[in-house]
């Protein structure tokens, strides 16, 4: 079975992505096989310093690509893949430095399979705040809690900010933002 490849995207200030054509790819791909789900995720740094992985976590589903450091302004096209029942969930955690000053931001996301015509059982969960551990079961219990297919956090502390959206109208493509 074809894999899809990682694509370092670089995005320049007020510059768009061209999601039209991966998501034909994507959609693409998924029609092929039907025994597991690919998704893309879009992830954004729209912050004023680069942004470093800390972790990714998969509860269902999986990835042949690793994360990696986010220009600023910069992305990544990073691929997944799940398979039924549950299709892939996980959630992806990066962060502006190591020090007590600096801010983490995590986005959690449930593709479920088989997708729904309405796609309201897609589910996403996000977060910003300070740098410290992160507690996967409960990001695991908020994620199941979670009621739509997009969430925005806005940390009250160091001001940052968390965009997430699964479309169903881009093939469940998932689009990541961090923003300060």
């Amino acid at each position: 079975m074809a894999e899809l490849e990682p694509k370092a995207i670089e995005v320049k200030e007020g510059e768009e992505v061209d999601i039209e054509t991966l998501s034909k790819e994507l959609e693409a791909h998924n029609n092929r096989n039907s025994d597991r789900i690919f998704v893309r995720t879009n992830i954004g740094n729209r912050t004023k310093k680069p942004l470093f992985p800390v972790e990714s976590h998969f509860w269902h589903g999986s990835t042949y690509a690793k994360l990696i450091t986010l220009s600023a302004p910069g992305g990544y096209d990073y691929p997944q893949f799940g398979t039924p029942p549950e299709g892939l969930k996980y959630g992806i955690l990066y962060a502006d430095g190591d020090d007590s000053l600096s801010r983490q931001f995590l986005a959690a996301v449930h593709v479920p399979l088989p997708v729904n015509v309405d796609a309201n059982n897609f589910k996403v969960y996000v977060e910003a705040g300070p740098i410290g551990p992160i507690d996967w079961n409960v990001v695991e219990v908020k994620l199941n809690m979670a009621t739509s297919n997009k969430a925005v956090y806005d940390d009250p502390i160091f001001g940052g900010q968390v965009h997430a959206e699964v479309s169903k109208e881009r093939n469940g493509y998932t689009f990541i933002s961090f923003r300060n």
